[in-house]
């Protein structure tokens, strides 16, 4: 072994593999999807292929790349941390939906939600109804602008597609 390749630094040394800083990165979203139902946006997962992309090259390119694939993969977890910091409190967002209590199958019945932001800021959402099987609802998604402090109205239209009861 010769001086050269004692004074190289190695990740792999210290037990950081890709597989750690896979699992580093995913145990904390899986834990965020399951318990809090929050998931990223497009944007934040195509933001987060950049580290991906950049280390696809990296037996090819000069050993300080490394370093650069850190860096890029260490401000995407600031991204993503100071995106969460930003959500707002679930508390602070009430949705009620008002509807007939019987509906003919396949016709069209009207649905209004009512969506209430307590929070103080505007707020960006997607929301889409909790539809029961053998319910098909037009448009499935709305996607709003909440003011601080304001109560926004959308609609949509439920078709039955099978008799009986439904849960919602």
């Amino acid at each position: 072994m010769n001086a050269n390749a004692e004074s190289q630094f190695s990740l792999i040394d210290l037990g950081i593999t890709p597989w750690t800083v896979l699992l580093a990165c995913l145990i904390p979203l899986a834990l965020l999807i399951y318990f809090q139902s929050i998931y990223p946006t497009k944007r934040l997962a195509y933001a987060a292929s950049l580290p991906l992309l950049l280390a696809l090259p990296l037996p090819w390119l000069p050993e300080w790349w490394w370093m650069m694939v850190a860096i890029a993969g260490g401000i995407v977890a600031l991204i993503a941390v100071a995106d969460l910091l930003t959500l707002p409190s679930i508390r602070n967002v009430h949705v009620s939906r008002d509807m007939q209590r019987v509906a003919s199958l396949s016709n069209r019945h009207p649905v209004e939600l009512t969506i209430d932001n307590r929070d103080k800021r505007r707020i960006r959402v997607m929301l889409a109804d909790d539809a029961a099987d053998g319910l098909d609802i037009q448009p499935p998604h709305h996607r709003l602008e909440l003011e601080a402090g304001k109560r926004t109205q959308v609609a949509h239209l439920v078709t039955p597609q099978r008799r009986g009861a439904f849960h919602l």
